[in-house]
């Protein structure tokens, strides 16, 4: 008998080492995310709209003085299923993560971020400048969760739309680069409509018609609207330049990738009031596109991966990213999303006191 209690102390003692030790771990592992640096602390609220068939996410500035405890802020993924069943299908498309990770990113989409769930808009200006962030092909703005924060603390309104490209597995990885090439071209004019959506979306926002959005009324400051976007998004950002010319003052591209573009748009490159920086971590365009951005400034990351600019090497450890192979750079990726941060912000700021 006294084996048995014996083994059964064992058994009682392993079993609360190890919830304890697991319910660190999802401590540890949720509350990885970085606080901002700007002067103001971030609410964050959803949009989920089918009457204009848009689906964003927007940061901005608030008067809080602290931000509520983590178990009352906002994640990652958002609260809606909308966003987190987007969030997991791109984990597993633009990363190539396998599917037995599922779990470990759902617990990564519960990261905690800093900012504070509808939280009410700041007084400090009467009226905020907007940046629409436009995310890569089949992928997710909520991979960008921390620079969309980050850029709110300085004081603008961060809408981070979700396009929905609608490409399954096997389109994404099994077609020839000449198909692939096709079909994102025919996703552009999806991607330019949904800009086109939500810019007249944040119209109603203003007017104080959205009922749901009271709150943004007369808040948001439509004459000065910046562009960010990543990947394929510059395509997107781009083309949107082109289809509303004059409603974007400012565009920071990271990582861009053209090939989507008509020969037309790239043309038009050299040619759109759009001020525009380009932002890449070690990805070297072709000499034909490097020529059509002459014009525009363009300043390049040296040995950092596109992956660094999201918030995926942020939230998981780097013994993980080095087994899924998503961080070979050796640099911390918070330094490179606050490099990125602070250079596509000054770039912002410097252009809106010339305008």
């Amino acid at each position: 008998s006294y084996g048995i209690r014996s083994f059964g102390i064992l058994v009682v003692s392993g079993s609360l080492i190890g919830y304890y030790g697991f319910k660190t771990l999802i401590q540890y592992l949720r509350s990885r995310m970085p606080y901002t640096t700007g002067p103001f602390l971030v609410g964050t609220y959803e949009v989920v709209n089918t009457q204009f068939q848009i689906m964003f996410r927007a940061f901005y500035p608030t008067d809080l003085q602290s931000l509520p405890s983590f178990k009352s802020r906002p994640c990652i993924h958002a609260s809606s299923n909308e966003f987190r069943k987007k969030y997991l299908n791109s984990s597993e498309l633009v990363y190539s993560i396998p599917n037995w990770m599922r779990a470990v990113l759902n617990l990564i989409g519960f990261c905690w971020i800093p900012a504070a769930q509808n939280a009410r808009i700041s007084n400090f200006e009467d009226k905020y400048s907007i940046i629409l962030f436009s995310h890569g092909f089949n992928s997710s703005s909520a991979f960008y969760t921390e620079l969309c924060c980050e850029l709110a603390s300085h004081g603008y309104i961060v809408v981070a739309l979700e396009h929905d490209d609608q490409v399954e597995e096997r389109t994404s990885r099994h077609y020839s680069k000449e198909i692939s090439e096709l079909f994102l071209t025919t996703h552009m004019s999806s991607r330019t409509t949904d800009v086109k959506n939500v810019m007249l979306f944040l119209e109603k926002m203003d007017s104080g018609t959205v009922s749901s959005a009271v709150e943004f009324r007369d808040r948001l400051d439509l004459s000065r609207v910046s562009i960010i976007a990543q990947g394929i998004g510059a395509a997107t950002a781009v083309e949107a330049c082109i289809a509303l010319p004059g409603r974007f003052s400012r565009c920071v591209n990271l990582d861009a990738c053209l090939g989507p573009l008509s020969e037309t748009a790239l043309n038009s490159l050299g040619k759109i009031e759009t001020q525009m920086l380009f932002l890449n971590s070690g990805t070297k365009m072709s000499e034909t596109i490097g020529e059509k951005i002459e014009k525009h400034e363009n300043i390049t990351l040296s040995n950092v991966g596109s992956e660094c600019q999201t918030d995926l090497c942020i939230a998981l450890p780097s013994q993980l990213l080095r087994i899924l192979r998503l961080h070979t750079a050796n640099i911390d990726p918070i330094e490179v999303l606050r490099v990125s941060c602070k250079v596509s912000v000054a770039f912002v700021q410097k252009r809106r006191r010339e305008s």
